[in-house]
This record gives C-alpha cells, sequence and structure tokens, in this order.
C-alpha cells in the first residue's frame, strides 16, 4: 500500500472526490424523488396512454430513453447552476484553486464526482426500463463492452458540456437563457422524444444536419447498446462522435477557465 503522503496530489484529488460525493447523497433522496417522477409520468405518457391513441408500442422502448437523456441533461444542469453560481458569488471554487495542486486535476475530480452522479441516477432506471419493456430490452447489454464504453463516452460528455459551460456563461445569462436557447433545441432536435430512423423516413434531409447535434448520439446510443433490433445508429459510432464533442468541450473548458479564473493568464492578459 502506498504511503499518501508521499502522493500529496493523490490525496487531495480524492478527498475533493469523497466531499463531492458527501454533498451528493446528502440530498440524494430528494433528487431520486424527483427523477423518478419524471421518468414515472413518461413511463405513463409514452408506455400506456398515448399507444392508445395510436402510437406504436414499438416506440415506446425507444422514447424511454431519451427520459434518460432528459434526466442526464437536467441533473447537468443543477451542477452547472451551483458552479455558476459560485463563481459568481461564492468562493467555494476559489478554495479549491489555492490547493496544492495542478488545476487540471481540480477540474478532473468535478468530470469523475458529476459522471458518478450520473451514473447512480440513470442506472437504475434502465433497470425499471427492463422490467416495462421486457420483451424490447435485452439487460444483458449492459454488461458488454459495446454498452460499458458508450455509457462512459456519454457520461464524459454530459459532464464537460456542463462544466464547460460553467466557465463562458454569466449567472444571469444562463438563468435566463439557456433553457431556451440551447438545452431545449438540443433535446428537441436531438432525437429524445422519436427515434432518428424515424425521423430520416419523414424529412431525410433535415435528419441528415440532426446528426450535427450531439444529443442524436446520446439518444441513439442508448438504444443502440440497450434495444433489440439494428434500427438505431450504432452505439460504437455513437461512442466516437461523443468522444469527439468532448474534445471540443475540453478546448472551450480550457478557454473558459483561462479567462475566466486563472489568475496568471488575467494578469498576462492585462
Amino acid at each position: 500500500m502506498p504511503d499518501s503522503s508521499k502522493h500529496p496530489y493523490v490525496t487531495i484529488f480524492f478527498a475533493l472526490f469523497r466531499r463531492d460525493m458527501r454533498v451528493f447523497f446528502k440530498s440524494y433522496l430528494d433528487t431520486v424523488i424527483d427523477q423518478a417522477f419524471l421518468s414515472g409520468f413518461q413511463l405513463l405518457l409514452f408506455a400506456y396512454m398515448v399507444p392508445l391513441f395510436g402510437m406504436s408500442s414499438d416506440l415506446s422502448a425507444p422514447i424511454y430513453l431519451g427520459t434518460v437523456v432528459l434526466i442526464l441533461q437536467v441533473v447537468g444542469f443543477s451542477r452547472l447552476l451551483v458552479l455558476v453560481r459560485d463563481l459568481s458569488y461564492g468562493k467555494r471554487f476559489e478554495y479549491k484553486m489555492v490547493l496544492p495542486v495542478p488545476h487540471y486535476l481540480i477540474l478532473s475530480e468535478h468530470v469523475l464526482s458529476s459522471m458518478t452522479e450520473f451514473a447512480v441516477l440513470t442506472l437504475p432506471l434502465l433497470i425499471v426500463g427492463k422490467v416495462v419493456f421486457q420483451e424490447q430490452f435485452s439487460l444483458m447489454a449492459l454488461l458488454t463492452p459495446q454498452f460499458g464504453i458508450f455509457y462512459l463516452s456519454a457520461l464524459f460528455y454530459v459532464a464537460t458540456s456542463f462544466l464547460a459551460l460553467s466557465f463562458i456563461l454569466s449567472f444571469d445569462w444562463m438563468i435566463n437563457n439557456i433553457w431556451p436557447r440551447v438545452l431545449v433545441p438540443l433535446q428537441v432536435f436531438g432525437c429524445a422524444t422519436y427515434p432518428w430512423f424515424k425521423f430520416a423516413e419523414v424529412v431525410p434531409s433535415f435528419a441528415y444536419l440532426m446528426l450535427l447535434n450531439p444529443f442524436t448520439y446520446l439518444t441513439e446510443g442508448f438504444r443502440s447498446a440497450i434495444l433489440i433490433g439494428d434500427r438505431y445508429i450504432s452505439a460504437w459510432v455513437c461512442s466516437g462522435m461523443l468522444l469527439l464533442f468532448a474534445l471540443v468541450n475540453l478546448v472551450i473548458l480550457s478557454y473558459g477557465y483561462k479567462q475566466s479564473v486563472d489568475p496568471v493568464y488575467i494578469k498576462d492578459a492585462s
């Protein structure tokens, strides 16, 4: 067992991670109840009510997985809200900056804690999906390398996306504008409430434009990795595209971080 005193960076990194997990689990029950209401209403609507009006029952499971992406979006926004508010008015992140560790480790810890929270909140929803949509869900798919790589890619993309946004948006702009101008369009044109292949059958030209939206790969990747059938965009393709979008997030994060909180960069720029 290595002496932690010889690895202060590792010690501080995991101390910050444990602290974030304690904060998360203090409000875990309330968060789970909130997500249960959201996913429950979606299940009631798309699994039972909408098929009564003529929608094919084969679309219920794909739309339910769109709810998982919606929950990732909601939870990611809550973390974004906390961090942007702290950067604007608080001191918690400033405390992290003065710790004797490289700043990239502080940002990496934030990404890891975000991914952990996302996983804790979304994995149970996949189990629920198997219970409700037994014939369409492949529970064994959750144990395959394809799903594992896609799922980690998806969590990494969402975590880096909201972290990057936190350093380039002001608190007031985020509160007033991020949902109507950013998050809702990503969701509406990201196949959350319909499979991509269905949209491509009706408006193929616009469907190909939707391939520029990272949320398309989030929703289609879940469907391809879990649902039985080959009508969805390959989970391997979705994994690669999400990692590419995550790389763009990291470039934005690097720029935004230097512009907003790095005192050395700000001093040199002035």
